[in-house]
């Protein structure tokens, strides 16, 4: 199993949750500059036009404080993000042949101030020769 990492800062204007209630023009905005986000941190890391395989993912989320918290509820978040990635070419799309499974947990760290962390830790399944 190949192992990539990808951690994006969100700043709290961006940050979606699946409890929300937004207007679908602010959600539309926002999930549109995650992408673009998301894309960008995988070029400058150098993990676009990867194309990956089949990979499992998991989604460790930070948050600005240690009250309790729902990692699951960041879905809104994680989708755009990875999204992104497919954007910037890391897998060819985002189907269940491409990412098999996400999971959420919890980052015991907290995000700096006035940001959530999304460290995406991504397990590349090897294919059978």
């Amino acid at each position: 199993m190949i192992r990539h990492t990808l951690t994006i800062q969100v700043h709290k204007a961006l940050w979606l949750t699946a409890n929300q209630r937004l207007h679908w023009s602010t959600r539309m905005r926002r999930t549109r500059m995650l992408r673009a986000l998301a894309a960008s941190e995988a070029r400058i890391t150098g993990a676009a036009g990867k194309r990956l395989g089949a990979s499992k993912v998991t989604a460790v989320i930070g948050y600005p404080t240690q009250t309790r918290a729902d990692p699951a509820n960041a879905a809104p978040t994680v989708k755009a993000i990875i999204d992104g990635l497919v954007d910037a070419r890391v897998w060819d799309d985002d189907d269940h042949t491409h990412i098999p499974s996400v999971a959420f947990t919890r980052d015991p760290q907290k995000a700096p101030k006035g940001t959530h962390t999304v460290t995406l830790i991504i397990q590349e399944q090897e294919t059978p020769k």
